[in-house]
C-alpha cells in the first residue's frame, strides 16, 4: 500500500505485514526534479498509480502534478517553479493551484481536484491539461455541465466501474457524480453539516474527505468532522459503518471504534479498509463483512 506522507514530504510504502519504507522522496521540501535520491516535493497529498507502474504524484505545496517512473521524478503539468496560478495548457505552461486529489480513468487519463480553484482538471499522459467541470471565479454547490457547475474546495476524486468520477466536495458537505463529459450532479449530501444517514440528498456529511470505491461500486467516505467512516451504495443509500461523533482513539465494532479526524481511505484486494487519522498520526484497518 502507498501512503503520501504529506509532512515529511514522501511516498512511503506499507507492506502487509506492517513494513514501512520510503518509495521517493524526504523529509526535506523542494521543487526538484530527477532521480530519486535527489527529488524532492513538497507536501504532497496523493498519488495513483499508471500504466507500467508509473506514479503520478498530487504535489499539492509545489501546485503541480510530477511523474516518478521507478528512477526519475519529473513533472508532468504545472509550474516547475511551484508557482501557482490558473491555465488550461500543456506542461509547464500550464497551471494549478493546490491540487488535491487525482485518479487514472480508464480513459487513460489524469482527473484531479484542484482545492482552491475550485475545478476538476483533465490532464493526458502527454501532459494536456483542460477543465472538466467548474469555475475559479465562482464557486458554490451548482449542478450542471462544464463550466456551468460549481465546487468549493473538491478534496477526493475516485472512478466507479462504469467510469463515474465521484468527487468529495468538502466545503458544501456532499458527494459529487461527475461523468467524462462534465455533466455534474449531487449523489449524496445535503449541503448541511451533519452525521445523518439517509439517501441521497437526505443523507448529511461534517467535513468529508477522503473516499475509496469497492469492487461493487460501493463508495467509503472519511468524514472528517464527523469521526465516522460512512459508506454509499450505488443507490445512494448512506450508512455509518464505523464511529461515532465523538472524538477518540479506540478500536472495536461499529459505534464502539472512535476515530480522531479521519481523512484518507485506501481498501486491499481482501476487501479490508485502511484509515488515516489526522489527528493520531496513524492507520487504523477495518475489516468489512
Amino acid at each position: 500500500m502507498l501512503v503520501v506522507d504529506s509532512q515529511n514530504s514522501s511516498i512511503r510504502m506499507i507492506t502487509p505485514a506492517g513494513v514501512v519504507s520510503t518509495v521517493v522522496g524526504t523529509n526535506t521540501v523542494g521543487t526538484v526534479d530527477g532521480p530519486a535520491a535527489t527529488a524532492r516535493f513538497r507536501y504532497p497529498s496523493a498519488v495513483t498509480l499508471g500504466p507500467g507502474g508509473d506514479m503520478y504524484i498530487v504535489d499539492s505545496g509545489n501546485h503541480s502534478i510530477r511523474k516518478f517512473d521507478g528512477t526519475t521524478v519529473s513533472t508532468l503539468a504545472g509550474s516547475a517553479a511551484g508557482t501557482p496560478g490558473y491555465a488550461d495548457g500543456t506542461g509547464t505552461a500550464a497551471l494549478f493551484t493546490s491540487p488535491t486529489s487525482a485518479v487514472l480513468h480508464a480513459d487513460g487519463n489524469l482527473y484531479v481536484t484542484e482545492f482552491n480553484n475550485h475545478v476538476i482538471r483533465k490532464i493526458t499522459l502527454a501532459g494536456v491539461v483542460t477543465t472538466l467541470a467548474g469555475s475559479n471565479v465562482a464557486f458554490g454547490n451548482v449542478d450542471g455541465t462544464g463550466a456551468a457547475a460549481r465546487f468549493i474546495s473538491p478534496s477526493d476524486i475516485q472512478m466507479d466501474a462504469f467510469g463515474n468520477l465521484f468527487v468529495v466536495d468538502i466545503s458544501t458537505n456532499t458527494i459529487r457524480k461527475i461523468t467524462t463529459a462534465g455533466v455534474v450532479t449531487t449523489f449524496a449530501g445535503s449541503g448541511a453539516a451533519g452525521v445523518v444517514d439517509g439517501v441521497g440528498t437526505a443523507a448529511q456529511f461534517d467535513g468529508p474527505n477522503g473516499l475509496v470505491i469497492d469492487p461493487e461500486d460501493n463508495l467509503y467516505v472519511a468524514d472528517r468532522n464527523g469521526n465516522t467512516i460512512r459508506k454509499i451504495t450505488p443507490a445512494g443509500v448512506v450508512t455509518t459503518i464505523a464511529g461515532s461523533t465523538t472524538s477518540g482513539s479506540a478500536n472495536g465494532s461499529g459505534s464502539v471504534a472512535r476515530f480522531s479526524a479521519p481523512i484518507s481511505l485506501a481498501m486491499d484486494s481482501a476487501r479490508n479498509l485502511y484509515v488515516t487519522e489526522l489527528n493520531r498520526n496513524t492507520i487504523r484497518k477495518i475489516t468489512l463483512p
